[in-house]
């Protein structure tokens, strides 16, 4: 069995590209918040509803290990599941990967 139909992309959000900034700079913990509260509102989720994180650790300075943790705690999830993809120019893939992936295992297929 494939994992055609147990995963989904359902909401998005990105910066605006810019050469030079044109706010201040923030935290890497700020930024990852304030994307993930755009992307949940293009889903119209509600963090209770966030059980699973895939994140790169592109600008922590912590522990990659410990950035899912960190960045769910921070954002009010309840997670079960967390890790750290960093797979080069390929990230923002791989977490769509692993979570479709960890879809079909809870489904039971393998």
């Amino acid at each position: 069995m494939g994992i055609q139909g147990l995963a989904a992309i359902v909401g998005c959000a990105q910066y605006k590209p810019e050469r030079r900034a044109s706010e201040p700079r923030a935290f890497p913990l700020d930024q990852a918040a304030d994307l993930a509260r755009l992307a949940m509102a293009d889903a119209g989720l509600k963090p209770e509803q966030i059980d699973g994180l895939s994140i790169p650790s592109v600008g922590f300075s912590e522990a990659r290990m410990f950035v899912p943790a960190l960045v769910g705690e921070y954002l009010g999830f309840k997670l079960n599941y967390g890790e750290v993809v960093d797979r080069g120019g390929g990230h923002r893939d791989g977490p769509v990967q692993r979570g479709a992936l960890r879809a079909a295992g809870q489904a039971g297929a393998a």
